[in-house]
């Protein structure tokens, strides 16, 4: 009962349509809303936007709503699809061009898969362009300095091994990063909405982020050390011996990427949503 009571965000208990609690949190979104209130009514909800209010309220009243398990499932497909075609354009090429290709064409997958997973389809539209262009003007330096810093450490073994150890290095960054990163980029996305309603309370997010914080370590730490101790299990049953070279990479690759995961979550959404990009 206590962890719904000071739970940060709105929790509320739906009953044949009628919201028959709401916690601390929840009160706050709806500014005291009398108990108990008839969600089919929508009596609260404006003119213009009935429709959407509605029609989101009947997939989360049918369980449609699956936001997270799409989050998910897009995520895993899009790393095994961009693996795959590294793996594919390595047997074939036989060079370094198989991690160019390979990326471009798991990008490519990508995109479709975003489509086939989601209705939601984009539209070109100018009315928002001057906010676009003031928080791409932080955002894109940022993007590029990013995938710089991704990038970075394969630049550097690139040039001082031969090709033959690039691709094994190449494999063991993405199989340490995997565990980790599953966990942290969908807590990542969800972080954003909620450090927003909480940021104009300078106790309340400071709260807010040391428990996200604690949360974070609580799962990805487990996850790690567990990782680190099935690897030579894990690599010889799922990829074989021939890929055992990847080995000495691992548990040093592993660590980082658990480091890396709790700092990008930690910071990124942070910077964002207190409008502090650019630092």
């Amino acid at each position: 009962a206590n962890l719904v009571v000071n739970a940060l965000v709105g929790i509320a208990i739906i009953q044949n349509d009628i919201i028959v609690y709401q916690n601390p949190a929840q009160q706050k979104i709806f500014e005291g809303l009398a108990e108990p209130v008839v969600l089919s009514d929508l009596k609260c909800v404006h003119a213009d936007d009935l429709k959407k209010v509605k029609a989101a309220y009947q997939s989360i009243k049918e369980r449609k709503t699956r936001k997270a398990e799409l989050d998910f499932r897009f995520n895993v497909y899009n790393r095994l699809a961009k693996f795959v075609a590294t793996i594919g354009f390595a047997i074939i090429l036989r060079d370094y061009w198989a991690l160019v290709f390979g990326y471009f064409f798991g990008s490519c997958i990508a995109v479709l898969l975003s489509y086939r997973l989601h209705p939601y389809r984009p539209r070109f539209c100018l009315k928002h362009y001057r906010e676009y262009l003031r928080f791409a003007s932080a955002i894109i330096p940022q993007r590029i300095g990013k995938s710089l810093y991704n990038r970075l450490d394969s630049i550097i073994v690139g040039g001082v091994a031969n090709t033959s150890q690039l691709g094994f290095y190449n494999i063991a960054s993405q199989l340490s990063n995997m565990a980790a990163n599953e966990i942290a980029l969908p807590v990542s996305r969800g972080l954003y909405p909620n450090f927003a309603k909480v940021v104009s309370q300078p106790k309340l997010f400071a709260v807010a982020y040391c428990r996200v914080l604690a949360a974070t370590c609580s799962i990805v730490l487990p996850v790690t050390v567990t990782f680190l101790f099935i690897t030579s299990e894990f690599v010889a049953i799922v990829f074989g011996d021939k890929w055992l070279p990847i080995l000495p990479f691992m548990p040093w690759l592993i660590v980082w990427a658990a480091i890396e995961s709790i700092t990008v979550i930690m910071s990124q959404q942070i910077l964002i949503v207190s409008g502090h990009e650019k630092q």
